[in-house]
């Protein structure tokens, strides 16, 4: 490795290669524009089809996230927001974690080319650990450091339908650790994609990136899909402009299965399996060394979901998984394997009662092997969850005033037995109003590292040590909501809310060199969000949002955490506002638009603060024909570079990277 380019007076060097890339697709990109210049004229509103686009505005998109069963955005008594495929299409992204800067209240910052920081309402890091993260109803939030390693978490973009993202605790349908939120990220049916798909493309960060994807039928009323994707990022920088060698190639594939009998039965099989390589530099503990080393990751799922229609509002839902994952670096190891079934019901009871309850049970197998100083007291752990949880929805009014009352009751091996209720008040005034309010209860089980890292000295003294003795961090949260269609161009939504923390982890001073785990934090959060969607001409969609927050955090008695109250204030903007614009310049030709602002970000000694950031992505699409799409995408145009988050992952340099302006093109084919 060249520790060169780590020196803060070294020359940055160049990019011939990325250069090129650069040349050849602005090139391609011309000849496009030239041949499809006279398609520019503006299409006709009344040669629009709008319907689509008006039923998503009016909140009919379904989802499933808030209620454990299908229901309309305008009628979820939650802070819900969903990203469709046409959203992340239209925006460029080539990754979830960007997809997620379109959601309103959701905090996206990149780490360095890899890693991201991903958190709802507060208290966001690289292991966000009050945020709960599924994939088709395949939890991928890992026990072991409590959050989501995003850089393991990937598909072909082409086949998510929709993301839900739901603001605020769900703990009474999905359990602990949905204190702040839930992120669903929701396949599409076997069924919906059929035929071939390649798509591919290349540019100056985005340095190569490729999927394939085919869908069959088995028989008539059963459908299948393969696909194979990979992808390679390119270095981010430095402050002072050297490279931060970073760079990482990803590959994976997947198959689905899905069937459906007479109406009544309906199933789905599905699986992944993907590896990758990042790259990171590293100063290893006590040393004051740089080096350099490639990352290696395996991941492989397998799931398996039944469902029997009993009625009109009745099912019954049984579903199961596994899931594999291995990360080395170095010495250091960590392999989890995860089993989980879980079985749901939902029947009607009388006319006003509509009850869901179910349960399930999970184990997880883990073996960590970490090198000195950090070390885990047991290499190996079995972790039990067994939950149970029931969901009433009591009609008071007939279509207007509905009462929703739940709760998860949970034994988890770290924490024992607790509950998670809820109470959601939901009127709609009207069938264009929604207004609803709730109070929930929810919690954050302690991780694997909560209960067993430890640091030790060379000479073997121990100077963090750890707790068996830790209870779930708590959240009590209020909320109050409002959805309206004010026109049939111009839909309105708004969250505002209140939580209350209990026994948040904090790193006590016990004895002079030697601190430990505790739980001696407590605080609140406030803040609210806004989203609103306006269709000025029936070419040209505005959607925008806006979120503000406030945190405020303090030692409960006995405590001496103050390091980790500045810290945790200040990980978080204040305020974010985000504005996508998409125009249809003809019926072949879109062009996209999404401008972001972030406030800044404090750090502990206020000597790595995060300026706020505006970022500017550009999009130009052109459709010769109906099977064939190009596109030319900027990214993070208005500066070369910036920093999004402070860095803290253990071992890893104490600088902030830099993300810089790319350009790529993209070319997409079905067939």
């Amino acid at each position: 490795m060249n520790t060169k380019s780590l020196i803060p007076n070294s020359r940055p060097q160049g990019r011939p290669a990325e250069c090129w890339r650069v040349a050849v697709t602005l090139g391609v990109l011309a000849i496009v524009a030239a041949v499809g210049a006279e398609e520019l004229k503006p299409v006709p509103p009344k040669e629009r089809d709008l319907g689509k686009l008006d039923l998503e505005e009016l909140g009919q998109i379904k989802v499933t996230t808030v209620s454990r069963s299908e229901a309309t955005v305008q009628d979820s008594p939650a802070a819900v927001y969903v990203i469709t495929q046409e959203d992340s299409r239209r925006s460029g992204v080539t990754s979830i974690p960007e997809a997620l800067r379109l959601a309103p209240g959701v905090n996206v910052a990149r780490i360095d080319s890899h890693r991201w920081a991903i958190g709802v309402r507060g208290f966001n890091q690289e292991f966000s650990n009050k945020l709960l993260v599924m994939m088709d109803g395949r939890a991928v939030y890992s026990p072991l450091f409590s959050g989501v390693r995003w850089d393991q978490q990937d598909t072909a973009l082409e086949d998510i339908e929709r993301i839900e993202v739901v603001r605020g605790p769900t703990a009474a349908l999905w359990g602990a650790n949905a204190a702040n939120g839930v992120i669903n990220i929701i396949t599409k049916n076997a069924k919906d994609t059929q035929g071939t798909l390649i798509s591919g493309g290349w540019g100056t960060e985005e340095q190569g990136f490729g999927t394939v994807r085919y869908g069959g039928k088995l028989a008539d009323d059963v459908f299948y899909r393969l696909y194979a994707k990979g992808q390679a990022q390119g270095d981010t920088k430095f402050p002072n402009g050297t490279t931060s060698e970073d760079s990482w190639s990803q590959v994976c594939g997947g198959f689905r299965v899905d069937g459906e009998r007479a109406g009544e039965t309906r199933f789905t099989v599905q699986g992944d399996l993907g590896a990758g390589e990042p790259r990171e530099l590293f100063v290893p503990f006590g040393t004051t060394n740089i080096v350099g080393d490639t990352i290696k990751h395996v991941t492989a799922n397998l799931l398996g979901r039944w469902t029997r229609i009993l009625g009109a509002d009745s099912d019954f839902t049984v579903q199961t998984y596994f899931d594999h994952t291995e990360r080395r670096v170095f010495t250091q190891r960590e392999r989890l394997e995860t089993f989980d079934v879980d079985l749901q019901h939902r029947v009607p009871l009388g006319e006003r009662h509509a009850l869901t309850w179910g349960g399930g049970y999970r184990l997880t197998l883990d073996d960590v092997v970490f090198a000195a100083p950090l070390s885990f007291d047991a290499r190996h752990r079995s972790i039990h969850l067994g939950r149970l949880f029931v969901r009433d929805d009591i009609t008071l009014f007939p279509e207007r005033l509905t009462l929703t009352l739940g709760s998860q009751f949970e034994y988890y091996s770290f924490s024992g037995a607790d509950y998670q209720p809820t109470a959601r008040l939901k009127w709609t005034p009207t069938d264009r109003q929604t207004v609803w309010t709730s109070v929930s209860r929810a919690l954050r089980t302690p991780s694997r590292a909560d209960e067993d890292l430890r640091i030790t000295t060379p000479a073997g003294k121990t100077t963090f040590s750890p707790n068996r003795n830790l209870d779930p961090e708590e959240v009590l949260s209020y909320e109050l909501g409002y959805r309206a269609q004010l026109h049939e161009r111009f839909s309105f939504d708004l969250a505002v809310f209140y939580s209350d923390y209990r026994r948040l982890r904090s790193v006590e001073t016990i004895a002079p060199g030697v601190t430990m785990r505790d739980q001696k934090i407590n605080g609140e959060t406030y803040g609210g969000e806004v989203s609103v969607t306006w269709r000025p001409t029936a070419w040209w969609r505005l959607q925008g949002s806006y979120s503000h927050l406030e945190t405020q955090l303090h030692n409960a008695v006995g405590g001496n955490d103050a390091n980790s109250v500045l810290r945790d204030e200040g990980r978080n903007p204040k305020h974010q506002a985000t504005v996508q614009s998409s125009w249809d310049l003809s019926r072949a030709v879109n062009f996209d638009a999404v401008l972001r602002y972030v406030d800044r970000l404090d750090s502990v000694a206020g000597s790595l603060d995060i300026p706020a950031y505006l970022q500017l992505d550009l999009r130009l699409a052109w459709r010769p024909s109906r099977n064939l799409e190009l596109a030319l995408t900027g990214q993070n145009l208005l500066d070369r570079r910036h920093s999004e988050f402070l860095p803290g992952a253990f071992g890893t340099l104490g600088q902030p990277r830099e993300i810089q302006r790319g350009v790529y093109g993209k070319v997409t084919w079905r067939f």
